[in-house]
């Protein structure tokens, strides 16, 4: 009677059988689930937890039974063996112990087991191999959703004081621009939407998505064709089964710019018996990021263009690299080529991931899930999840999965706690819908393939009052590295619809893209504070290790119980951020971002940066450091709407009546390792220098307030650069037109004098 039960939904049973607060304790090992544990309303006070200090492990794998031996054809030297399995698929290869994630048999090579973790052995088909990609057809433009802001209309460019999106009619319609995207709504109900279906997206590349002229949406390719004389095509030609590629293989490509990496399924593999060319075909996958791909101007209209890197896998002619595998779905036979002498070892057990979700916790708002605690366990060998659904959660840049290893929606005060995601294929955990005082806190993420935690509520268009999405979060005292090891576009925090969440005390390096990441500003009351981030965006640029967005206007009752278009300002203070890598400011406040309050935080990076209609920030007391880049420096913004003026940005950061909608810049010590030459920042769209000598009088109504800052540069000149005049504006000018009181410029010290500050 004392001896423990067999299985978790066994044990379940159990405590719903007790009824009250239970807990179920996982002894020491691999506990290998044949189903996701789920718990609902009735599961209320359940703990989920480890023995005392026992290691215990939820997997979402299927041991395999292996008998290996040397697989023919292949050369002595590739060290690949064979064995028989009782499986219809397998989509990814773990071993239990060491711990170890294999990569599925590809073109080019990616480094191994490494080198695909690290993703620096990821070698490329690079652009120059590449003849086309098939561009889509031109279909009709997806019903429009549009509804400006009737009361604040702050930002004076890019419709961000609106909220747009565009609607499938039928889900997954091949004939809506939009249609390639997939979510459920809050009553599982499957639909097809996204801001970059509108015809009045904004920000950075948005004419892109609206098809350029040519087409009426985000454009997505159908197939890829290689130039004959490509190493590729080459392979295709010689060593391809033809047949089984075109239903097995997956491409991986790149977005233009480097913003995410898109997967398809090859349904089609054809060559050109005339110029030996070859073409990949495919009719599903492109969903993995938010927006379309990059297309022509110009003479190169209704054409993908430029011609983006990619690679091949799932392909058994590829198999040839220590450390790769490949399964034959017809024979039911797994190949696998051994990083070692002879064949691999008995005592490795191999493991297929089965379940993407290990752990559901699913309620309603209505009917929610309340404190339940996950502790003290550890999570691996969840399966890849780049090739189901994926939506656009909003108007940032990114496309996500509803769903991960650990899935909370409808709940409130759930814990997961000093637990630990490794290997787990897809994001490790989501907080889905309503959700409230949800904690996330001293846990370790490390090869993760997606993100490592992510929140993504649900609206009525613009309308967030109904409060379907999460509230109230505490991220706090996490260790998250080496994220994203599939989809570069992967965050240790991702959020969208969703307020006030709290990052505190966590550390973030290794990553792919931005560490953390605000695809909306719905709401807001966001704090960070308290982190340490750095060398995130390794693969990327044109952004920080902590990113926002905010295209899309949202009426909710954060601010305002009675309701508010206006959110309730977002605090980032106290954070020791290195932009490194790819990253360009330590807080790169993208297109429309607006109600930042960033202070007291030390920058190796650029400094604010708020373009493409940003209002209403503030950015003080900060320290950056600033390395060679792009030129932003330690300022960069675009001008404001004047329209409700009723002076100019003179008087300081308490008179907001006065500077209405501007951004406020002030003391802050920004030195910079750069060119002098480039100025120490950039105020666009704004005259500084009147046509007759002098400062613009009419410069002030519509620049940054800027006062108080210290610059130091290596000759000890201060210059703000005013683009419409080309022209470098002197500390001393400016201040000649009541900006920058209270700023001066020095020589840059030496690093210990740095290092003191």
């Amino acid at each position: 009677a004392d001896a423990p039960f067999r299985t978790a939904a066994r044990a379940l049973e159990a405590t719903r059988v007790d009824g009250g607060p239970s807990t179920i304790l996982f002894r020491s090992g691999v506990h290998f689930l044949n189903e996701t544990i789920a718990l609902d309303a009735r599961d209320a006070g359940l703990t989920l937890a480890n023995y005392e200090a026992e290691e215990a492990w939820l997997s979402g794998g299927r041991p395999l039974a292996t008998e290996w031996s040397a697989a023919p054809g292949f050369p002595d030297d590739a060290n690949v063996y064979q064995t028989k399995i009782d499986a219809d698929r397998v989509v990814g290869l773990h071993v239990v112990s060491p711990h170890k994630r294999f990569v599925r048999a590809r073109f080019p090579n990616a480094g191994g087991s490494v080198g695909v973790e690290t993703r620096w052995g990821v070698e490329q088909v690079a652009s120059g191999d590449i003849s086309s990609y098939g561009a889509p057809p031109v279909v009709p433009q997806a019903p429009q959703i549009y509804h400006r802001d009737p009361a604040y209309a702050a930002s004076q460019s890019q419709n961000f004081d609106a909220y747009a999106a565009g609607r499938c009619e039928t889900p997954g319609d091949p004939l809506c621009p939009c249609g390639a995207w997939r979510d459920v709504d809050a009553s599982g109900n499957a639909v097809s939407e996204s801001y970059w279906c509108s015809n009045s997206s904004g920000g950075g590349w948005s004419e892109m998505d609206q098809g350029n002229g040519f087409w009426h949406g985000p454009v997505l390719p159908t197939n890829v064709t290689l130039k004959n004389d490509s190493d590729l095509a080459g392979r295709v030609r010689r060593a391809w089964d033809a047949t089984k590629a075109s239903s097995e293989a997956v491409v991986t490509a790149w977005r233009a710019q480097g913003w995410f990496v898109n997967m398809y399924e090859v349904d089609g593999v054809s060559i050109d018996e005339a110029t030996g060319d070859v073409t990949l075909a495919w009719s599903r996958g492109g969903f993995q990021g938010g927006r379309g791909w990059q297309v022509g101007d110009d003479d190169k209209k209704g054409t993908i263009d430029p011609l983006p890197p990619l690679y091949v896998e799932n392909v058994l002619a590829e198999l040839d690299e220590y450390d790769e595998w490949y399964f034959d779905n017809d024979t039911q036979t797994l190949y696998y080529a051994h990083n070692g002498t002879g064949a691999p070892p008995d005592d490795w057990t191999f493991v297929s991931p089965e379940l993407a979700r290990l752990v559901g916790v699913v309620g309603s708002q209505e009917a929610p899930v309340q404190n339940v605690t996950i502790r003290g366990l550890g999570f691996r060998d969840a399966r890849i999840t780049y090739l189901d659904d994926w939506g656009v959660p909003s108007g940032g840049d990114w496309a996500l999965h509803r769903g991960a290893a650990v899935f909370l929606e409808g709940v409130e005060g759930a814990s997961v706690e000093a637990s630990k995601f490794e290997r787990v294929d897809g994001n490790a955990v989501l907080v889905s819908g309503y959700a409230r005082s949800v904690v996330l806190q001293n846990n370790e993420f490390a090869w993760v393939g997606d993100c490592a935690m992510a929140a993504w509520g649900r609206t009525d268009d613009w309308d967030a009052t109904k409060g379907d999405f999460p509230r109230g979060t505490l991220v706090k005292n996490n260790y998250a590295h080496e994220l994203g090891v599939y989809q570069l576009q992967s965050s240790m925090w991702f959020q969208a619809k969703t307020a006030e969440t709290t990052l505190e005390g966590n550390v973030f390096f290794n990553g792919p893209r931005s560490a953390v990441n605000f695809n909306d500003g719905m709401g807001g009351g966001n704090v960070v504070k308290k982190n340490a981030i750095w060398n995130a965006c390794r693969q990327s640029g044109d952004h920080g290790p902590i990113n926002s967005w905010d295209r899309q206007a949202y009426f909710t009752d954060v601010r305002d119980p009675e309701g508010s278009w206006a959110p309730v300002v977002t605090t980032i203070a106290h954070n020791v951020i290195f932009a490194n890598y790819g990253g360009s400011q330590g807080v790169d406040n993208d297109d429309g971002s607006a109600w930042y309050d960033i202070h007291h935080n030390f920058f190796y990076g650029e400094g604010l940066k708020m373009d493409y209609g940003g209002h209403d920030s503030t950015y003080h007391d900060n320290m950056n450091v600033v390395h060679p880049y792009d030129g932003q420096n330690c300022i960069n913004v675009w001008a404001f709407d004047d329209t409700n003026q009723t002076g100019p940005c003179v008087e300081g950061p308490e008179s907001s009546d006065d500077c209405d909608h501007a951004h406020h810049y002030y003391n802050n010590t920004c030195a910079l390792l750069t060119d002098v030459a480039d100025g120490y920042g950039t105020q666009q769209g704004v005259t500084c220098a009147a046509d007759g000598g002098g400062f613009n009088p009419d410069a002030p109504a519509r620049m940054a307030h800027m006062a108080r800052n210290q610059y130091y540069t290596s000759n000890g000149s201060a210059f703000l650069q005013c683009p419409d005049k080309d022209h470098l504006a002197s500390l001393a000018l400016l201040q000649s037109g009541g900006i920058e009181l209270g700023s001066t410029e020095g020589v840059l010290p030496d690093d210990d004098t740095l290092m003191g500050w």
